[in-house]
């Protein structure tokens, strides 16, 4: 549903409040009319006579500054922050009394917290504005996406603003573009949003289609909007989700649920299955189900089965510990039965919903926002391509991840990977198996990876491999010419990832992990 914008002269007003400027927003303004000083300079050389945009919590105008720029002015909605204020204590009270009803451990009042608290962040327009400071300065590297410059003189002060100015993009969202277009915008969405949840740890938490433009006017790249609500990713968070892509790509399922331990989303002390005590009043139930299943012919197999689960559901559980391994056969159970089970993080939450009644699971109040991003990111590249893979469209961020770690522990589990244990040597093999998904043994490649830190100028020569033919491959059964077959040649792109990783392994692996067990 669309939201309605507030009346104009409400935010003019506001405007008005907010910059300390009592004259007339523009020249022949309709504001000229309820403006303290209609004789004075007008603030802008042209400001829109309705928004353009309206959203829940304010609405935005077209304006020109009399250097020439054109902006976007974002005014708050009237009485929004009493509004919030209101919605966040009645979900707050709701999940409260959803915790007692379920007999729940999960802190549900803290995942009401850090939503209500960047809610409330969001309407502190000068927090935007810095958010999106911040999120260009992390993100420059990347080339192609930034956010929107604003305007401090335009905009109102800080912890009370209800202004924000920011230049005006024009810019086509997703659903605007030819299909050959729209695949290569969702590409660079996927692309900066992993590097956001993997490698910068600076998250835009609401990248709908509607928040993120491709630019029309420079050089086409991805300018994201609306920068109220941000999560910031802990080091071992991103380094949780970087081992857990990979580890969900080679269909790792006890990598998986150690990573799930490690990003709290299961207790650090153990794993465990959820049981229902066997007491007399269970036993009972059971007999009187029994005989009412064989009496009651009229009641359909599938209704007498759904009544018994809600029976079921009701009752109450306790917390049995159980292995890792059997977590990991769960998992592999859950995500193999789901359709997309191992592309799409949908299928990974809906399937983790489905375990959740039957092993333990915790929610990290961070967990919101980003499975919220995660999901919204995989809609919009959906569109684009049916086919969409989150994961290996993660991949190289992942690796990048796994190569910088900021923790003791991904320092170790950095080193296990890609060290050789007897002398510390690099494990090219691996870094290759990892960007191509290969076969550990595929010498040539290994060889051609090793080459571009040294910088040889044939090192990319062994990095082409040929397909066999029927003939060369007459000896050889056939799971052996798949495997050759399968075997392709990096593209530039792919080389752009390995050259910097190579060049600075050596440096990295060796002389960083050593000073690191050291310590």
């Amino acid at each position: 549903m669309e939201n309605a914008p507030f009346s104009d002269e409400i935010a003019w007003r506001a405007i008005a409040e907010d910059l300390a400027f009592d004259g007339p927003l523009a020249p022949e303004h309709a504001s000229k009319e309820t403006c303290a000083d209609p004789f004075i300079k007008p603030l802008f050389a042209t400001f829109g006579a309705s928004p353009v945009a309206a959203a829940s919590l304010g609405q935005v105008y077209q304006a020109t500054l009399w250097s020439g720029d054109v902006v976007a002015v974002k005014v708050q909605r009237p009485n929004v922050v009493r509004q919030v204020a209101l919605d966040w204590t009645v979900w707050s009270l709701c999940l409260s009394a959803l915790q007692k009803a379920w007999s729940s451990k999960a802190k549900l009042g803290d995942i009401a917290d850090e939503v209500g608290e960047g809610v409330f962040k969001e309407l502190d327009y000068v927090n935007e504005a810095r958010n999106m400071d911040e999120f260009n300065k992390r993100h420059d590297w990347l080339g192609f996406v930034r956010a929107p410059k604003w305007y401090p003189e335009f905009t109102g002060q800080p912890g009370s603003a209800r202004v924000l100015t920011t230049e005006w993009i024009e810019g086509k969202h997703i659903s605007d573009l030819p299909p050959e277009k729209r695949l290569v915008m969702a590409q660079m969405a996927v692309e900066a949003c992993v590097a956001q949840l993997l490698y910068t740890g600076f998250v835009h938490a609401d990248p709908h289609e509607g928040n993120i433009l491709c630019e029309t006017s420079k050089n086409g790249g991805l300018v994201f909007l609306d920068f109220g609500l941000v999560a910031e990713v802990e080091d071992f968070v991103m380094e949780g989700f970087a081992r857990g892509i990979q580890c969900m790509i080679a269909g790792d399922w006890l990598g998986l649920t150690y990573v799930f331990r490690d990003v709290g989303m299961c207790p650090p002390e153990s794993f465990y299955r959820k049981v229902v005590p066997e007491t007399d009043e269970a036993r009972n139930e059971q007999v009187r189900a029994e005989a009412n299943a064989g009496l009651d012919a009229t009641v359909s197999r599938r209704r007498r089965a759904k009544r018994a689960g809600k029976k079921k559901n009701r009752r109450k559980t306790v917390d049995q510990p159980c292995s890792a391994e059997e977590m990991a056969l769960a998992i592999e159970a859950c995500l193999t039965a789901e359709e997309g089970g191992q592309s799409r993080f949908g299928a990974l939450a809906t399937g983790l919903g489905a375990m959740s009644s039957r092993y333990k699971f915790l929610t990290p109040p961070y967990i919101v926002l980003l499975v919220r991003t995660f999901l919204t990111l995989e809609g919009i590249a959906a569109k684009a391509d049916p086919d969409f893979n989150i994961y290996t469209a993660s991949l190289p961020y992942a690796i990048r991840r796994a190569m910088a770690p900021a923790t003791p522990e991904g320092r170790r589990l950095m080193r296990d990977a890609f060290l050789n244990e007897h002398d510390n040597s690099v494990r090219w093999d691996r870094i290759a198996e990892l960007l191509r998904n290969e076969l550990p043994g595929d010498a040539e490649k290994t060889k051609g990876v090793q080459g571009l830190a040294t910088g040889e100028e044939d090192a990319a020569a062994p990095l082409r491999t040929t397909t066999k033919t029927a003939s060369d491959d007459a000896s050889e059964d056939s799971s052996a010419a798949s495997a050759g077959s399968a075997s392709g040649s990096f593209d530039e792109t792919e080389l752009d990832v390995l050259r910097p990783m190579a060049a600075a392994g050596e440096d990295l692996l060796s002389e960083g992990m050593d000073a690191a067990s050291a310590a």
